[in-house]
């Protein structure tokens, strides 16, 4: 048993640790922060980190959901 625990531990430790990082738009941002946020994703990416983007929609801005659509959209091409 306690070689058993032993041997899973030392696995364990040399697991990688994936971090998730997240990148948040509105349905409206404008070119200069999406350029930064690009940016950001790209160096997030390189580090071996996982991404999540997603666009939030407050109020009366819900009524754009077609230019949250093709911002995340834009952004996948972009990334890839």
């Amino acid at each position: 048993m306690y070689q058993q625990k032993k041997k899973e531990k030392e696995l364990k430790a040399k697991t990688a640790k994936v971090t998730v990082k997240e990148i948040r738009f509105g349905p409206q941002t404008d070119e200069h922060d999406y350029n930064f946020k690009l940016k950001h994703a790209i160096k997030f990416l390189e580090d071996g980190d996982k991404l999540k983007a997603f666009v939030f929609f407050k109020g009366r801005s819900i009524l754009f959901k077609e230019q949250g659509e093709v911002l995340l959209l834009r952004f996948a091409n972009d990334l890839e």
